[in-house]
C-alpha cells in the first residue's frame, strides 16, 4: 500500500511524500535541535516538503511535533518496552530492558539522548499539554512495568516501586548519553546499578 500523499508546491505541480519518511526526518530534526531550535526551513528541508504541503498534512509546527512524538514512540519506545516481555525473571527482564534503552540512546543513526526526555520533558516546563503528555507516558510505563513485574514474582521488592526505580534510572541513562556518554559507559552504569538493586550486600564493580 502505497501511503504518499500529494501536495503542490509553488508552480502547482503535485509533490509526492511519504508520511513516515517525512515524520521520521522531522523526528530527527526536533531531536537534534529541540522544538525552539528547529526552524520550518530545517523541517521542510529535513522531510523533502514546501510549508504548504507541511501545513496541509499537519496543520502546523506543532502538530508536526506532535505526530513526530508518535511516530518516536511507535518505532523507538514501543520497541524497548517490548523487551520486557522477553524476560523470564525480574532481572533478566530489567537487563534485557536497558540494553536496548542504551543501545538506542548510542545509536549512530540517531542523535545522542532521548526525544521524549531530551526536547518534550523541557518543553513541558512551559507547556500544560506536554506536561500532561509526559505525566501520562511515565506513569504508563511504570504500571507495564510493574504488572511485568508482578506477573514474574520475583521482584527484590515492591513491584511499584521497583517500576519507579527503574524508569527513574533510564531517565538518569538518558541524561548521561545526551551529553556525551558511550555505551560502555552507560553499561557499566546499569551494572553497577543493578548490582545495588539485586544484590545489595555484595561489592559494587569498579567504575
Amino acid at each position: 500500500m502505497d501511503n504518499s500523499q500529494p501536495s503542490q508546491n509553488k508552480g502547482g505541480r503535485p509533490l509526492e511524500f511519504n508520511p513516515d519518511v517525512a515524520l521520521d526526518a522531522a523526528m530527527h530534526v526536533f531531536w537534534l535541535k529541540g522544538y525552539e531550535g528547529a526552524s520550518l526551513g530545517d523541517l521542510t528541508g529535513a522531510m523533502g516538503i514546501n510549508k504548504p504541503s507541511l501545513y496541509a498534512r499537519f496543520n502546523d509546527k506543532r502538530g508536526l511535533f506532535l505526530a513526530a512524538i508518535e511516530r518516536y514512540n511507535e518505532t523507538v519506545g514501543a520497541p524497548k518496552l517490548q523487551k520486557v516481555l522477553d524476560g523470564q525473571s525480574v532481572r533478566e527482564t530489567i537487563t534485557s530492558y536497558f540494553e536496548a534503552i542504551n543501545e538506542s540512546l548510542t545509536s549512530s543513526e540517531t542523535p545522542p539522548g532521548c526525544l521524549l526526555a531530551s526536547v518534550v520533558t523541557d518543553l513541558a516546563g512551559r507547556d500544560d499539554e506536554m506536561r500532561t503528555y509526559i505525566c501520562d507516558l511515565l506513569a504508563s510505563t511504570e504500571a507495564f512495568l510493574s504488572a511485568r513485574f508482578r506477573e514474574l514474582g520475583d521482584a527484590p521488592m515492591d513491584e511499584h516501586t521497583l517500576a519507579e526505580v527503574i524508569v527513574s534510572f533510564g531517565q538518569s541513562l538518558t541524561a548521561r548519553a545526551r551529553v556525551g556518554a558511550t555505551h560502555a559507559d552507560l553499561t557499566a552504569r546499569t551494572e553497577r546499578f543493578l548490582s545495588l538493586v539485586f544484590r545489595p550486600d555484595e561489592p559494587i564493580p569498579p567504575d
